[in-house]
């Protein structure tokens, strides 16, 4: 079993050209069911697809589906082909597929990855990014995941379920939490009321209402934030959940190359983002009969990266409708500068009738 980021994302060639094998079996995190997280094959695809372009070339785009679950006791095979490779870009497509218990081979995940060179920087026109939606305490005011839960006023076995559920993150990063981030003040899922049916929380409309409603109110900028951050009654949308990480010290050195650290990025920024909604609409985990990721596009915004340092995540859903939900996370340095993004759509499947009764 993989110990840190690094091995979890390791591969071995095979002998067939840009083919790989998963070095450690893929692990499970944040899901109920039994089936692997999905960052595995993510992180693990990244990793193999940096190591066929050039040095000069690095991870700008992201995009692809998660096809089916992936079983956390066999390892993956990683195929990839080699559609563009110019002085500028490099786009790798990659399949991840795994041999089922049935004897047949699964794909389970297929992305394509850009890769691009420097550009002459006399050549480079724009310089700007966007910073986080909300005024986030710095990493020195938050606090680690027991502190939270403790602050939060949880009962003990709730952080003890966390700590099951959310080993493998807790085991990789070193984290801290804001304690009015929605994901805290539902323990991550773990705390949240389970129930069956539709839930309406708003619309876009209703949104811009209650924020010139808001505007209105004669109120200090701290108590505005505080606001923002800890009345469960907003709307689904005007919700914001963050987190400060870094992998863990010890374990940071063992990134060497681009591809461990991109490999660790795209495993990083899967996460949450399926049961966001759930959490943001103060339910838990169970209170869905499916809830995983159906695609992902992750942009990266930096030529270098480095995750021994500390790096704010910023989530919030968008839509939810039709047995899916979209939700995004936006990664930003210390100086508020945007670093990363990830989208994607998710299932989110209600229990049928009486199935609730038989958890």
């Amino acid at each position: 079993m993989a110990t840190t980021i690094a091995q979890q994302l390791a591969i071995t060639p095979l002998s067939t050209p840009d083919t790989f094998q998963s070095t450690h079996l893929p692990q499970t995190m944040g899901n109920t069911a039994p089936i692997a997280y999905g960052g595995c094959a993510l992180g693990l695809a990244v990793n193999a697809a940096t190591h066929t372009v050039p040095n000069s070339h690095s991870l700008y785009s992201l995009t692809g589906h998660y096809l089916g679950p992936t079983l956390p006791d066999r390892p993956l095979t990683i195929t990839i082909t080699r559609p563009r490779s110019t002085r500028s870009f490099s786009t790798r497509s990659v399949t991840l597929s795994q041999l089922q218990p049935n004897g047949t081979n699964r794909t389970c995940l297929v992305l394509l990855a850009d890769f691009h060179a420097p550009e002459q920087h006399s050549r480079v026109m724009f310089e700007y990014s966007e910073g986080p939606s909300m005024r986030w305490p710095a990493v020195e005011a938050c606090v680690g995941s027991r502190m939270a839960f403790e602050q939060c006023g949880f009962a003990e076995g709730v952080y003890a379920r966390y700590g099951v559920l959310f080993a493998l993150g807790e085991r990789f990063f070193d984290t801290r939490h804001p304690v009015g981030s929605a994901l805290v003040r539902n323990g991550y899922g773990v705390a949240g009321r389970t129930g069956g049916g539709l839930v309406s929380l708003g619309t876009a409309t209703a949104s811009a209402s209650a924020t010139a409603t808001a505007s209105a109110t004669e109120t200090t900028e701290t108590e505005t934030e505080r606001k923002q951050t800890t009345d469960s009654t907003e709307l689904i949308t005007t919700q914001r959940s963050a987190q400060w990480a870094r992998v863990r010290p010890a374990h940071a050195g063992e990134l060497t190359d681009a591809g461990t650290q991109m490999g660790a990025l795209a495993f990083y920024m899967d996460g949450c983002l399926s049961f966001l909604p759930l959490s943001h609409a103060g339910l838990g985990l169970e209170a869905a009969a499916a809830c995983s990721s159906l695609d992902f596009a992750m942009r990266v915004f930096v030529r270098e990266f480095d995750f021994g340092r500390w790096y704010l995540k910023e989530m919030g859903t968008v839509r939810g409708g039709g047995g899916r939900t979209f939700s995004e996370g936006r990664l930003f340095d210390g100086e508020g500068v945007l670093v990363a993004h990830m989208s994607q759509q998710c299932i989110m499947r209600g229990w049928g009738e009486g199935e609730m009764e038989r958890l």
